[in-house]
């Protein structure tokens, strides 16, 4: 099948960040298995995926940190290979802020330096800006 490839690309992909954010990074992780309805406006449970049968929640993760009994937020991480969202997810990543879901929700996508992969992360809110204010603008007619 055509998308079998990308679709196993992607899972391997999630999994090398999940072990990067767990093991470098200290944070506390979980897959998200929730959705936000735009038509509703509101986070519904995730279905499942139309050729698999786990749920395919957006973000793919939430992330948080617990120090000394100090609680920090929790944020959003959604892994794409090549880094770009499309618009239904880039208004998803919108109410989700919108509505204090999440403090940030950040684009793990990846690159190579001297032949290695290295994971960056695109913070939502810095990355589209520009779409940002043109979607509230639009929203306001």
């Amino acid at each position: 099948m055509v998308g079998n490839k990308s679709r196993d690309r992607g899972s391997e992909w999630e999994s090398y960040v999940r072990k990067s954010l767990i093991e470098k990074d200290n944070f506390f992780i979980t897959k998200f298995h929730n959705n936000f309805d735009l038509k509703k406006k509101k986070i519904v449970s995730a279905r499942p995926g139309f050729y698999r049968l786990m749920q395919t929640g957006f973000p793919d993760f939430m992330i948080w940190k617990n120090k000394s009994e100090k609680l920090y937020g929790v944020y959003g991480v959604e892994c794409k290979v090549g880094g770009e969202l499309s618009k239904i997810e880039k208004m998803k990543c919108y109410h989700y802020l919108k509505q204090n879901v999440f403090i940030d929700i950040y684009i793990a996508h990846k690159t190579k330096v001297n032949n290695r992969i290295v994971i960056i992360y695109d913070n939502f809110r810095d990355r589209h800006r520009a779409w940002i204010t043109n979607y509230e603008k639009n929203k306001k007619k």
